[in-house]
């Protein structure tokens, strides 16, 4: 993690409306934005405290003085160093303009790839105290992108940092389901020790049990009816021949296929239970539906943490 060594010099960013014209000039790393102090002291503790304490001195017409101007900047910039963002100015430029958005209700963007963007935004609001109207537009922009909600496994780690963050109970469940997977190898396993490993872990553990339950039922059932083990032989050679392309037998693909069974229904229902709200295709645990890195063959996804939240 490094500070940012270069400016970069492009025409100011301006926030405006039909009633109101932007009265603060704020410059980071060599960026101005043009924005409108209402707008920051109803959305940013921070900048409602700095603005009012800073109205002093001669000013410029429509335009906050240059000494608000020059320790505006001032802040700023020592902030950037401070909380050590990663990437390069122009990274945490676009994170700095999310955030500007969110705070003056400006339509904003986030790229399939923009995770980084949205994480220095995250970080930027949670300092200048705006967390809450940058939840507030991250979750509108969500529900917009199909094509971002398809991402979330690929970014799931990422992403529950943020969705905590910002208190988006929604995303963050959604991510939580895919830091359980892949389930012969959980990917919450790179996360260092800390409260988000200690949330995967637990909930990790909250399917474990109930595939060992499912587990209970179907060997207790053996006993008197012998289609029960027929079928979960069956079943497992199944899975085996499903996923050897892959090298992998996953226990989804197992409970998956005996899901039609009778006498099985009833056992495995827990696990297939679909408790994702922002995925949008197919997501039974075995099916064949794949993108970039999930296979639905190596997930579940029946966490239910309703009782939770992302706070």
């Amino acid at each position: 993690m490094a500070s940012p060594k270069t400016t970069i010099s492009s025409p100011p960013i301006v926030f405006t409306s039909r009633v109101v014209k932007p009265d603060v000039i704020l410059e980071v790393l060599g960026q101005e934005y043009h924005v409108m102090s209402p707008a920051l002291k109803m959305h940013s503790a921070f900048f409602a405290a700095f603005l009012d304490a800073s109205n002093k001195g001669p000013t410029t017409p429509g335009i906050q003085s240059s000494s608000i101007i020059g320790l505006a900047l001032l802040v700023l910039r020592n902030r950037m160093r401070r909380i050590k963002l990663e990437g390069d100015a122009k990274l945490q430029i676009e994170g700095f303009q999310i955030l500007m958005c969110a705070i003056h209700s400006t339509p904003f963007t986030i790229a399939i790839d923009g995770i980084e963007e949205l994480d220095t935004a995250t970080t930027l609001a949670d300092y200048y105290r705006a967390l809450p109207i940058l939840s507030t537009a991250v979750s509108a922009v969500l529900f917009s992108r199909p094509d971002l909600l398809f991402e979330i496994p690929k970014y799931c780690l990422r992403l529950l940092s943020i969705s905590k963050k910002l208190r988006i109970a929604v995303l963050f469940h959604e991510c939580l389901i895919f830091a359980c997977g892949p389930w012969n190898d959980p990917i919450n396993l790179t996360l260092p020790e800390g409260p988000l490993r200690a949330i995967c872990v637990e909930a990790h553990g909250i399917i474990s049990i109930e595939t060992a339950t499912a587990h209970k039922k179907l060997l207790e059932s053996i006993s008197t009816h012998d289609e029960v083990g027929t079928a979960m032989v069956a079943a497992a050679k199944n899975a085996w021949r499903v996923l050897r392309y892959f090298f992998l037998i996953t226990i989804g693909t197992f409970f998956t296929k005996l899901r039609h069974v009778p006498k099985m229904s009833l056992a495995i229902a827990p696990l297939m239970r679909n408790a994702l709200t922002l995925e949008w295709s197919p997501s039974l645990p075995g099916m064949y539906y794949m993108r970039d890195i999930a296979s639905y063959r190596v997930y579940f996804n029946s966490l239910d943490i309703s009782n939770k939240s992302a706070e």
